[in-house]
C-alpha cells in the first residue's frame, strides 16, 4: 500500500512538472536579430513598415546628383551673363578723314573732288541717257583709263607735297590740271558738253 502511494505522488510531480514547461512562455529574439542560417529575425510586421516606407524606385533609373563644375574654369563662367548695350559707333566724316590724312584742306578737298567724278556704272548710264546711245566698249574703256591716269597725277602731287618737293601751292595746281585733263578726255571721248558731264559725272 505505501508504495502504491509512492508511486501515485511521483507520477503526478511529473505531470506537475511538465504542465509547467508547457505552459512558461518562451522568450523572444531581439527585433532585428539574425538566426544562424543569417535570415532576419524581425516580426513580419516591422518588415512590411520598413518596405512601404522605403522610397520607390524612379521609372528612369538611378536619380544622379549634378557634377560641380569644371574647377579650371572661374565661378564667374557659370554666373548669368547681363546684357550691357553697345555703345554708339563714333561720329564719321569728310572732317575726320581731313585730319586723318594730315593734308591741308585744299589737297585733301581737290582729291576727293576728283575721285566723285570717277565712271562709275551709274554714271556711265547717265551719259547714255544724254546722248540717246549706249556707249561703245572703246568708249568706256577711253573713259576709265583716263581717270586712272589723272588720278595717279594727283595722288603724286600729294606725294611730293608730303615729301617736301612740292610746296602746298604746287600740289594744288598739280591736282586742279589732273581733275581738269580728265574731264577734257571725258568730254572729247564721249562727245559731252561741259554741261552734261557735270550733270551725269557729277552726280553721287
Amino acid at each position: 500500500m505505501e508504495a502504491r502511494k509512492a508511486a501515485l505522488f511521483g507520477l503526478f510531480a511529473a505531470t506537475v512538472v511538465l504542465g509547467a514547461m508547457v505552459l512558461w512562455p518562451k522568450p523572444t529574439k531581439p527585433s532585428g536579430a539574425i538566426d544562424p542560417e543569417g535570415r532576419s529575425l524581425a516580426p513580419a510586421h516591422e518588415s512590411a513598415a520598413r518596405a512601404a516606407a522605403a522610397p520607390a524606385p524612379s521609372p528612369r533609373g538611378p536619380r544622379q546628383t549634378p557634377s560641380a563644375p569644371t574647377p579650371s574654369l572661374p565661378a564667374s563662367a557659370f554666373e548669368p551673363m547681363i546684357d550691357m548695350p553697345a555703345p554708339p559707333p563714333p561720329d564719321q566724316g569728310a572732317g575726320d578723314d581731313a585730319e586723318e590724312s594730315k593734308l591741308p584742306r585744299r589737297l585733301f578737298d581737290g582729291k576727293v573732288a576728283l575721285e566723285a567724278e570717277s565712271p562709275s556704272p551709274a554714271k556711265l548710264e547717265g551719259a547714255e541717257k544724254l546722248l540717246g546711245r549706249a556707249l561703245s566698249t572703246v568708249e568706256r574703256e577711253r573713259v576709265i583709263e583716263a581717270f586712272r591716269k589723272h588720278d595717279e597725277e594727283a595722288a603724286l602731287a600729294i606725294g611730293s607735297f608730303r615729301l617736301g618737293q612740292d610746296t602746298e601751292e604746287e600740289a594744288a595746281t598739280r591736282i586742279r590740271r589732273a581733275e581738269e585733263g580728265y574731264r577734257k578726255e571725258v568730254i572729247s571721248a564721249l562727245g559731252l558738253s561741259r554741261e552734261q558731264f557735270v550733270s551725269s559725272f557729277k552726280q553721287p
